[in-house]
């Protein structure tokens, strides 16, 4: 996991209004990609970025001066556990945050777009 703190991926468009937002989250960086967890916070609701992600994949990332144009997906199956595993590992209040909600959390994973 990348140990920077937080990051500011995505730079994403609200999905009503269509104006961009962006959104510090912390995340688990594999090779070229990002993979950031939809916690809010421990609330019930699912964040908003998760809700413009499934609207729209495409975002910005940006990390210290590193940016660069993203597609996101969400992991499902192994790959999610195999991630959330190591997200917790990493940062047990991520488990913490699992405990208490009775919802999912989605993990998104962040991949270059390259262009």
């Amino acid at each position: 996991m990348d140990r920077r703190g937080p990051s500011h991926p995505p730079h994403h468009h609200r999905q009503k209004s269509g104006r961009p937002r962006t959104v510090a989250l912390g995340h688990l960086r594999i090779g070229e990609r990002l993979v950031v967890a939809g916690t809010n916070g421990g609330r019930e609701r699912l964040p908003d970025w998760v809700w413009n992600l499934h609207a729209d994949p495409t975002c910005r990332v940006e990390i210290g001066r590193e940016e660069y144009a993203a597609i996101a997906s969400f992991l499902e199956g192994d790959e999610y556990q195999t991630h959330w595993n190591r997200i917790v590992a990493e940062h047990p209040i991520y488990q913490t945050a699992g405990d208490m909600l009775e919802r999912h959390i989605p993990l998104v994973a962040l991949n270059h777009k390259h262009e």
